[in-house]
């Protein structure tokens, strides 16, 4: 199925050259369900939707948006799933960056990422980072197609523990086509109707905040990252471009590199 979507049996992603159907499942492997840990002994976890692993320059990062956190929530708080049933605090030697206050720039100033000290085995079910490459400027002419992944609200089950029964979580990937609107507006994707949406999300878009957007290019057969989910409408996906994420993760490279532990 995904190979027809994509045109192709084989695409390139993360330098490597996969099977269509692989390649995606690499990709989506990277979205992570993002948590908050509480003082509240009631309620010890709350859901923050969901953010992405990103390699830049050599640096690990967990990429979302300042706004999933809210008014009451820090970045010391955070926690990110890397499987069924463990999680880990991003805490432990981690560094926050993002831009400037939302109310002094665009919406693309809601980025931020986590430079994370973490290193994470290489086994089946744990998160893939994506790799920065360099990629032409967004266009909506035909020559990509993309798709955009997240976890839903909707299909999300929490109640305060980290327990596999008590935690229900899944993952959506849904095909669309990207529009450029006016100079100035973030790009948009609208999602495809039945037979190519291969994950049907009912119009409820609540939860793909921090979530990654991906290209499929038709002439270059390369997949990769195009940008961060920032907010949704109605069957619409609204999210910044690569090169934001890029700025602010290059933040970090005015620190020193982090001393990596075992996750």
């Amino acid at each position: 199925m995904i190979d027809k979507i994509i045109g192709w049996r084989h695409v390139e992603f993360n330098g490597l050259l996969l099977p269509a159907n692989g390649a995606v499942q690499r990709a989506r492997s990277a979205c992570v369900p993002l948590h908050a840990k509480n003082a509240d002994p009631n309620w010890p976890i709350s859901n923050m939707g969901c953010g992405f692993l990103y390699l830049r320059k050599g640096r690990k990062f967990v990429v979302f948006t300042r706004h999933q956190l809210g008014k009451d929530k820090h970045p010391s708080q955070v926690m990110i799933r890397l499987g069924p049933v463990t999680a880990a605090r991003l805490n432990g030697g981690a560094r926050f960056f993002q831009f400037p206050a939302l109310e002094y720039g665009p919406e693309e100033f809601d980025v931020c990422a986590i430079e994370m000290p973490w290193r994470l085995p290489i086994l089946k079910g744990v998160p893939t980072f994506i790799r920065s490459v360099s990629v032409s400027p967004i266009a909506d002419d035909g020559s990509e197609i993309y798709f955009a992944v997240g976890y839903p609200s909707r299909l999300t089950k929490i109640d305060g523990e980290m327990s596999a029964e008590h935690f229900g979580l899944t993952q959506v990937l849904t095909w669309a086509r990207c529009v450029v609107l006016k100079r100035g507006d973030l790009p948009m994707l609208e999602l495809l109707p039945g037979e190519v949406l291969l994950e049907r999300c009912s119009g409820d878009l609540d939860g793909f905040s921090g979530g990654p957007v991906f290209g499929v290019g038709k002439k270059t057969k390369v997949l990769s990252l195009r940008g961060v989910i920032i907010r949704g409408a109605v069957d619409k996906l609204f999210f910044a471009s690569t090169d934001w994420i890029d700025d602010v993760c290059d933040k970090a490279l005015t620190h020193p590199a982090l001393e990596e532990v075992a996750a």
